[in-house]
């Protein structure tokens, strides 16, 4: 298994195998502390928990030697922390009050519409932190669809109730 090293000046070196991290560790390029990551994977992790480091000697006037292998920029694990976006929470509720509003109530599909844009808002400010934005999309669809659903429900139950009310004289 090869891996990349982080030098003293943080540039990432390598690829190397264990039994050279080994030996750079035992000639004091490297200790227990310094970031490594897999070949192929994105997360540094301190050496220590890659290869034993305790039983190797280091001495105290080790240099660091310059590495075997010049790595390519492209082959580097990135040194920035992964982060995965969360779930921006106003917008599963948008859609389920958008859903209910559009099926009876009309009062739960403006809260329903409100809590989407509220929702649109804070993922178009923060698309590094928030995910979800088709789900906002689609309770705001939902919602105003529902909403002008309804509306027309009430206009013809209106105009229902008026010729009833003039064919009973």
């Amino acid at each position: 298994m090869e891996y990349y090293y982080l030098d003293a000046s943080n540039e990432a070196q390598g690829p190397v195998s264990q039994d050279e991290l080994s030996n750079l560790t035992s000639v004091g390029v490297l200790n227990e502390s310094s970031l490594v990551a897999k070949v192929g994977d994105s997360e540094w992790v301190a050496l220590s928990t890659v290869i034993d480091v305790s039983s190797l000697v280091k001495p105290a006037n080790a240099a660091a030697s310059q590495p075997k292998y010049a790595p390519s920029a492209s082959s580097i694990p990135s040194r920035q922390p992964q982060t995965s976006k969360i779930d921006e929470p106003l917008a599963l509720w948008a859609l389920i009050l958008s859903i209910v509003g559009s099926l009876c109530c009309c009062l739960a599909g403006i809260a329903g519409i409100v809590m989407a844009h509220t929702s649109l808002n804070r993922i178009n400010q923060n698309p590094e932190l928030y995910k979800n934005k088709g789900i906002a999309k689609a309770a705001l669809i939902i919602g105003y669809l529902g909403l002008a659903f309804n509306f027309l429900v009430y206009i013809l139950q209106f105009v229902i109730g008026i010729v009833d009310a003039g064919s009973s004289y």
